[in-house]
């Protein structure tokens, strides 16, 4: 969340292929009732933290780029949210943000390409990991029933997508969201 110590994070690293930008939080709340400060920290975390990691990450990703080292070019993979392809009662702020992730996406991808620097989101539905594990069992059952493979995926299932989309099989790929949720937004 602090642009100064997120600009001196990628200085120290210096030249890098890949980028992920997977910080996320939620504020659940009915909208009616939300408070504008959970808003502006999930917002904040979700899209702007991603944000201000690519701008920061450009210069280690375009030396990188201009090396041919990979040969597939560097590439950043945004982690959005089906909440931000079909939103989600109860996650104004987080559909927003993982929405407005999605935009960010498309726009690096075009803006990014003529640097040989690729951008992609994976949009994960609901994992046996992080936030999932929290949710109540009635909840996650009424989710369960409206997934095709009627499971939750498994957090290495995500860990492929990601690793695709920063590896040279995927090196035509640039501005696309890979929804990875079990057939659940089909």
């Amino acid at each position: 969340r602090d642009s100064s110590s997120v600009r001196a994070a990628f200085q120290a690293i210096g030249e890098l292929d890949v980028l992920v930008n997977n910080a996320g939080i939620t504020r659940d709340e009915v909208f009616m009732m939300g408070a504008d400060d959970n808003d502006a920290e999930v917002v904040d975390v979700n899209l702007l933290g991603a944000l201000r990691c690519s701008r920061a990450a450009i210069r280690g990703l375009t030396q990188a780029a201009r090396s041919g080292r990979p040969p597939s070019g560097v590439s950043v993979v945004n982690v959005a949210s089906v909440a931000g392809v079909r939103g989600s009662p109860g996650q104004a702020s987080y559909a927003a943000s993982k929405a407005g992730l999605i935009g960010l996406t498309r726009t690096l991808a075009r803006e990014l390409a003529a640097l040989a620097i690729r951008v992609n989101a994976v949009v994960p539905g609901l994992f046996d990991a992080g936030m999932a594990r929290s949710l109540d069992h009635r909840r996650k059952r009424m989710i369960l029933d409206n997934i095709p493979l009627a499971r939750l995926g498994e957090a290495e299932e995500l860990a492929a997508a990601v690793a695709f989309l920063a590896a040279s099989e995927a090196s035509y790929i640039t501005g696309q969201a890979l929804v990875v949720d079990g057939g659940a937004t089909a």
